[in-house]
């Protein structure tokens, strides 16, 4: 078997100039036939599970399929805790004697007023099987959308696990010492009517 990350890689380029390409049956090219696509918020703002390539197709009819750009695969390189690894595959997945890969990577939702603008940024997981003839496809595939450009959630305020929690007083203390951090770097949103 080649390097998981060189598959993973070969198989999002694949898919990335699918999606740019705007047509279903690249797309589907890259799917298994008997596999999943999880969309949470990505081409849709909804969040829809479907299965073979019936359901998928119908699914992408609907939707602006070019508006996710700038696919990266996640490695050590970019500095990601995720590298691409391998897998056995089991029900109900489609099953196969050779191991699969896994692998996540990352990508731009475009904007729908503008193409050239960025809406949000969206994180993918992907489950890849090798078929007969070789090539590898995605028996699952995730697609959502993790933050709005400009309204991206705060990984800093939410304090750490105490090592020994008992010795931080009353849980009427706690409280009142994490709404006393809240307080002092809060977060605000302000909409316009």
């Amino acid at each position: 078997m080649a390097n998981p990350s060189e598959i993973a890689q070969s198989w999002l380029l694949k898919f990335s100039s699918a999606v740019a390409a705007g047509r279903v049956s690249e797309v589907l090219a890259c799917l298994h036939p008997h596999g999943y696509l999880r969309n949470v918020f990505a081409w849709q703002f909804a969040i829809r599970s479907l299965s073979g390539h019936g359901e998928i197709t119908s699914f992408l009819n609907e939707v602006n399929i070019p508006s996710l750009t700038s696919f990266e695969l996640e490695t050590d390189a970019n500095k990601s805790s995720w590298t691409p690894q391998t897998f056995q595959s089991s029900p109900p997945m489609p099953v196969t004697d050779k191991p699969g890969v896994l692998a996540s990577f990352s990508f731009r939702i475009a904007s729908p007023t503008s193409a050239s603008s960025t809406l949000a940024i969206g994180r993918g997981l992907v489950r890849l099987i090798q078929s007969n003839g070789g090539d590898y496809t995605a028996t699952t595939l995730l697609l959502k959308m993790e933050d709005f450009v400009g309204f991206e959630e705060r990984q800093d305020y939410i304090a750490p696990p105490h090592p020994l929690p008992w010795r931080l007083g009353t849980l009427e203390e706690r409280i009142a010492a994490k709404e006393a951090v809240f307080l002092q770097t809060p977060d605000v949103l302000i909409g316009k009517n």
